[in-house]
């Protein structure tokens, strides 16, 4: 019995849920190893890929626009006043 259930929730999107009830969901070597084969599942499969891709391509474009309205900073200089 697996400890791990792999849902499809739509495009690019998958729920992993840890499905040991009786012991409240609690860590054991069988629910870890579960969870690193559905992890690797996931990382595997090529439509997960595309949302990360889609993710990257709006940070990228973000941080352009960025740049393009950064003006450079002036310098303030401190006066020395007599007293």
């Amino acid at each position: 019995m697996s400890t791990v259930a792999v849902e499809p929730a739509g495009d690019a999107i998958r729920i992993i849920r840890l499905d040991r009830p009786d012991r409240l969901n609690a860590i054991s070597f069988e629910l870890v190893a579960d969870l690193h084969d559905a992890l690797d599942e996931g990382a595997a499969d090529e439509s997960c890929k595309k949302g990360d891709e889609r993710k990257e391509q709006k940070i990228k474009k973000k941080k352009k626009k960025k740049i393009k309205n950064k003006k450079p900073k002036q310098r303030q200089r401190k006066v020395k006043r007599k007293t």
